[in-house]
């Protein structure tokens, strides 16, 4: 008995040894359903990728400073980088100073920074149709800006608001500063009756409280705006308040002097806020129990023309979820559109609730506390980017899983395959459809992987089928029947474990096999043939 007890042992150490030496990353899944393009991720180190729906390399940059970032491909194929600074006038997540422009074949094409003793660029950007570009950014606010806003908790060094930035730029290392909006002109408080800010918060939910959130980030990043968007028909801009745990829509159709005031524009109010949403008990007009998003990123409007065209797609991160096991999930809305404002019910802006959620099954097994993306794709899929851990998938209107990537890209570079990268963060990414004029005339020919030593995979853009063995190949995720395709007419042994390696299925195979795997539950399983290890995915 103790023999057999010691060979069990052996055997199921064997198995796990090979498991733990099993695929860290690239790719997992490709799907028939899902989307066929070309998928653009910044990463730690100074390079940014651009891979096909099988992981492999398109094209790649390599830019001045290692650091994640957002980045950008342009409708001529140029590509739009922010790029960390190192010595940077605030010191905060998401600080970068620096925007950078490189040709297709890697050539510095143009720069420029922002960043002085009272300003930074930060976190993320975007660009009209004029070739103009919009990004957010700090702004020092000093104890007497403070204090003439009505401001009553005021750290030493003052505030650290936010504003919105329109330049044009210019030559290779210039800009002009075209149009701004300022957070610090849009503000309310019901502290001091004698300052000109004063009034009642509930009633005026298109200006700010300043007294918010007034601990928020050791109290200076008080706002920690984290995205932006634009919307061309609307003429509008899409900001993300991370310490509000709200989104905002802004008004761009005003001049300069009117996105300062409370009049002008398409909408009429200037540059207060048009729509927020998230957490109206910022405005005095909900509870904790009202609250939907939790440390969000990324909100932007779904292109007119896809799916869900012109509502608001937020990654809601889920960080302070009142709950023991935070998750994330990817928002939906459909805001309530009159003309250029926004409706309003009992003084909270519309919708109640999401027209669209999408939730891991159990939701804890998508949960990334920060950074992160999403994007809607033209079939009516969603990409989503979870951030922390370097993993992109792809889900369908129904919320099942048809692509899925794991960044191979640490600080120092690509890693081996069977290594798990130290940090392998993607702040944004982002998927250009074949057809996509960027990418008009541009050699798009596959290279190779990634990753060091990658598996062989035998991957077309419509299914992924992983080689396991020179002998033999599987269709991975499987469903009802497990498919082996193999040259050779020699037996061997299939086995499938469940993940604490108890034995499932024991089967004596010879030549192309199918084993029924129908009575087993959807989930991950360990596959050995012969002396192989595979990790699969079984879908019943």
């Amino acid at each position: 008995m103790k023999k057999l007890v010691f060979t069990s042992l052996l055997i199921f150490s064997f198995i796990l040894n090979d498991l733990l030496s099993q695929q860290t990353v690239g790719l997992f899944l490709n799907e028939s359903n899902a989307y066929n393009g070309y998928i653009l991720f910044p990463t730690p180190s100074d390079k940014v990728y651009l891979i096909d729906n099988c992981g492999k390399l398109i094209n790649e940059w390599q830019v001045s400073a290692i650091g994640y970032g957002t980045a950008r491909l342009l409708s001529n194929g140029d590509l739009l980088k922010s790029i960390r600074v190192p010595e940077t006038s605030f010191s905060a997540g998401g600080g970068a100073g620096k925007i950078e422009r490189y040709s297709w074949e890697g050539m510095l094409l143009w720069e420029m920074e922002y960043n002085d003793e009272q300003k930074l660029f930060h976190h993320d950007f975007t660009t009209l149709p004029n070739g103009n570009i919009l990004f957010i950014a700090w702004e020092q606010k000093s104890i007497e800006d403070c204090q003439e806003v009505g401001r009553t908790n005021i750290p030493d060094t003052g505030l650290w608001s936010e504003t919105i930035v329109e330049i044009q730029p210019m030559g290779t290392d210039s800009f002009e500063i075209v149009w701004k909006w300022d957070m610090w002109d849009h503000l309310i408080q019901d502290v001091d009756n004698t300052l000109p800010n004063f009034g009642t918060i509930a009633d005026n939910p298109y200006r700010l409280n300043v007294n918010i959130n007034d601990q928020g980030n050791g109290g200076t990043d008080w706002l920690h705006f984290n995205a932006i968007n634009y919307n061309e028909e609307l003429d509008q801009i899409i900001v993300s308040s991370r310490e509000l745990n709200e989104i905002f829509i802004i008004d761009h159709s005003t001049t300069t002097i009117e996105a300062s005031s409370s009049t002008g524009g398409n909408a009429n109010r200037g540059g207060d806020l048009l729509f927020r949403w998230g957490n109206p008990i910022n405005f005095e007009r909900g509870t904790e129990a009202d609250q939907q998003l939790y440390g969000q990123h990324n909100a932007q409007w779904i292109p007119a023309d896809y799916p869900g065209g012109g509502q608001i797609l937020v990654f809601n991160n889920g960080a302070g979820i009142p709950d023991n096991t935070p998750y994330s999930s990817i928002v939906q809305l459909a805001p309530s559109l009159d003309n250029y404002n926004y409706n309003l019910l009992n003084n909270t802006f519309l919708p109640e609730v999401p027209s669209w959620e999408y939730k891991d099954n159990p939701p804890t097994l998508f949960y990334s506390s920060r950074i992160s993306s999403t994007q809607r794709l033209p079939n009516g899929n969603t990409l989503i980017n979870e951030g922390q851990d370097g993993r992109f998938f792809e889900v369908d209107p129904n919320g099942i899983k048809v692509w899925e990537y794991i960044n191979p890209v640490g600080t120092f570079g690509p890693v081996e395959q069977t290594v798990s990268p130290n940090n392998n963060s993607v702040f944004t990414m982002r998927k250009y459809a074949p057809d996509y004029e960027g990418l008009s005339g541009r050699d798009l020919t596959s290279g190779d992987p990634i990753e060091i030593n990658p598996y062989d995979y035998n991957c077309t853009t419509s299914a992924t089928e992983i080689q396991i063995l020179d002998d033999f190949q599987i269709i991975n995720p499987v469903v009802n029947d497990l498919i082996i395709k193999t040259e050779s007419q020699r037996e061997y042994n299939v086995l499938i474990f469940d993940l604490v390696g108890n034995l499932l299925i024991n089967q004596v195979c010879s030549s192309d096999a199918s084993v029924d795997v129908s009575l087993l539950k959807s989930s991950i399983y360990i596959l050995r043939i012969d002396n192989s290890v595979r990790k699969i995915l079984i879908l019943n």
